[in-house]
């Protein structure tokens, strides 16, 4: 009923929003319609390196970034973006997995056509290479105040602000922006905020760090409530180092230090007819200088006498090139890793000037890069954490997110690739071998994922195995599962690795029933229905699963239930888990948990008719309120409870209020965290 109710509210919600005839109105494009589909959301801050976030963070200036973080199960990760002198090769790593793909922002093409990324055509040119490669991670998607499309269309394809003469349809959709792309449901959407510090202007004014926060918000909730794709949502927060221009009269500048046996230019129209000396031609943009040589052939030693002069001559911090046999050569050591000036206690910064090195070097070795490389803006090594994280960013992503990499590894925008691949369903994701940490509890979940269908009408697995995954608990006991076209509680337990016993309690087209899912080893004592007063049609069977586990070397016997609605059922079925079938059968010196969705409320007799027996664990402990869990409209009613015997200490108790729990079920789930101190038999 409220799950009928709550989905014709946000249908009716959907078919009255702007956006939705904003849709219709402009007639874009939907893909196809092939049920509720994982998608995906980046949102990236630039101009936002970690002591920027921190700073932001403590003095209150990015609310809703602090409640991802504080209540809706977001990991912060240090997160290194890529090269920080060029964006396009920012942006190519992030969208095809590589480093190495681009030389700069501009450069020279294998034909000697000058080619200017942030020029529209050329993108798409430059796109349409990469997609001959790789897949590119926005493939089916759009791109927002990107520099490449990373295979999105181009009509998907938003790099810039449109002219002031842009039909009006085309000025619409850029108003309203990324929302009408989650509105009509494509798989993969990107988005980026540019920061003033991305520009190399401070930001001073704190409200503009509350008003990017407001705009990452904006996003969030349109994808929190697209009905035609199950977004799981990214935010990076990235840095951008302040380049250096290039100095007036540059050229000249150049002519001067090089001397009269080149002609420096950075016109496309000159030529190099027999007898005239030969051309350095001038390609520059974004702190990122390539000199081109045409069609002479320059030796090492000649470039390695051009880069000295060059570095002597102030007009770059660096200057890299190829030798002879294809590898790569600095003219300066200043960017070069220098690990005997790295302390103790200090190895992220050593692996984060390693990664500058390695994309600098992997720039200088591209096809197209020039036959000199200046590097323009100095970088030099940071030598204290505090240095290196100006150079870092921050990920924030949701708890169990799958990247590929240990806890404790360093990640980089090609685990990112790989991880989003992933999440949409076109790459399956190594799995990561990690030693299990120890836990000084046991986590206990009773949850009713109501056959997996949300408060918006929605049947999505992957919604509850998500939340299931971020609880990461021991033991979790789940009600209201489907067995029809597979058994959700199997698949649920086999993508998180735990093992599964199914109760079932319908069969047939309506099969159906509850499951218990464990992280340890278990064996199965008993499952069965339990009685009911009558066999009229309508009451549907409940029934029981007891396990018994194995924590280390001590038993643990686990009863999870799903009690019927009717006060006349649950006493019998009380009688019948209190009697000698069940409860009854428990040794007295081994302890005991009985959870699950009761249909009762604390105030009933057969609610204290348990509490007589056991523990109810919401009591139990020290402090804190007791938590309702249902509905997920509004908390009005404690249906779900874990029960203890003695030996349990409760540490806390959690009913997980989040922005996916709220949509998932009608049920929020319960968790438990016990210590366990077994009495002596």
């Amino acid at each position: 009923m409220l799950t009928r109710w709550g989905s014709r509210w946000r249908t009716l919600r959907e078919w009255t929003s702007v956006e939705e005839w904003a849709v219709r109105g402009l007639r874009l494009r939907r893909p196809p319609e092939t049920g509720f589909q994982p998608g995906l959301l980046i949102l990236e801050l630039s101009g936002c390196p970690r002591p920027a976030w921190r700073q932001a963070r403590q003095r209150g200036e990015m609310p809703f970034l602090e409640s991802l973080c504080s209540r809706q199960n977001y990991r912060e990760h240090p997160y290194y973006a890529g090269c920080p002198l060029v964006r396009a090769a920012r942006e190519a790593e992030l969208f095809y997995g590589e480093s190495d793909l681009v030389p700069g922002e501009r450069f020279l093409d294998p034909d000697g056509r000058e080619r200017d990324l942030a020029r529209p055509e050329d993108g798409q040119r430059f796109n349409e290479i990469l997609n001959l490669r790789k897949e590119g991670l926005l493939t089916g998607g759009s791109a927002w105040h990107a520099l490449i499309p990373g295979g999105a269309a181009p009509d998907d394809h938003h790099p810039s602000a449109p002219p002031a003469r842009a039909p009006l349809a085309t000025r619409i959709r850029r108003e309203f922006g990324a929302v009408l792309d989650l509105r009509r449901g494509l798989p993969v959407v990107y988005h980026r905020f540019c920061a003033p510090a991305a520009t190399g202007n401070p930001i001073e004014d704190r409200e503009q760090w509350t008003r990017y926060d407001r705009g990452l918000e904006a996003l969030y909730q349109s994808a929190r409530y697209s009905r035609r794709r199950d977004y799981e949502i990214w935010i990076l927060l990235t840095p951008e180092v302040p380049l250096a221009p290039l100095p007036a009269h540059f050229a000249a500048r150049l002519q001067t230090a090089l001397g009269f046996a080149w002609r420096v230019t950075s016109s496309a129209s000159e030529t190099m007819p027999a007898g005239v000396r030969p051309v350095l031609r001038i390609v520059e943009k974004a702190g990122i200088c390539h000199l081109y040589a045409g069609r002479s052939r320059l030796s090492n030693a000649e470039k390695k006498r051009l880069a000295s002069l060059i570095v002597v001559s102030g007009l770059a911090a660096s200057v890299l090139w190829r030798d002879d046999n294809g590898l790569v050569c600095w003219s300066d050591q200043t960017l070069k890793l220098r690990r005997d000036d790295f302390v103790a206690g200090t190895r992220p910064v050593a692996w984060l000037q390693h990664q500058i090195d390695h994309d600098l070097t992997a720039l200088a070795a591209h096809p197209a890069a020039g036959d000199l490389v200046l590097v323009r803006t100095p970088l030099a090594p940071p030598q204290t954490p505090e240095e290196g994280e100006s150079l870092l960013g921050t990920a924030l992503l949701p708890k169990r997110t799958r990247l590929g990499v240990s806890a404790n590894g360093e990640l980089r925008a090609a685990h990112l690739y790989t991880a989003g691949r992933h999440v949409l369903g076109r790459a399956a994701l190594p799995p990561v071998t990690e030693a299990s940490p120890l836990r000084p509890h046991l986590r206990l979940v009773t949850y009713n994922v109501h056959r997996c269908i949300g408060m918006d009408g929605r049947q999505s697995l992957k919604r509850i195995r998500r939340i299931l995954a971020e609880l990461d608990a021991d033991f979790i006991a789940i009600q209201e599962v489907s067995a029809i076209g597979g058994n959700q509680a199997e698949l649920i337990a086999g993508e998180l690795g735990m093992q599964c016993f199914f109760c079932p309690t319908l069969t047939g087209t309506q099969a159906y029933g509850h499951a218990l899912l464990s992280r340890h080893p278990l064996s199965a004592m008993h499952i069965g229905l339990l009685p009911l007063t009558s066999d009229a049609p309508w009451k549907e069977p409940r029934g029981a699963v007891w396990v018994r586990a194995f924590v280390g070397t001590r038993p643990l016997n686990i009863i999870a239930t799903h009690l019927a609605l009717g006060r006349s059922d649950r006493t019998a079925q009380i009688d019948a888990l209190l009697g000698a079938e069940w409860i009854g059968r428990v040794p007295p010196h081994e302890p005991l948990v009985l959870c699950g969705d009761f249909n009762l409320t604390p105030s009933g007799r057969n609610y204290r008719r348990l509490t007589s027996r056991l523990r109810d664990a919401q009591l139990a402990q020290s402090n804190g309120p007791v938590l309702k869990t249902f509905s997920t409209l509004q908390p009005l009613a404690r249906l779900d409870h874990v029960f203890l015997s003695a030996g349990f200490v409760v540490e806390r108790v959690q009913v997980p209020r989040t922005h996916l729990t709220e949509v998932s079920s009608d049920h929020f789930p319960l968790v438990v965290d016990v210590s366990w101190h077994p009495p002596q038999p």
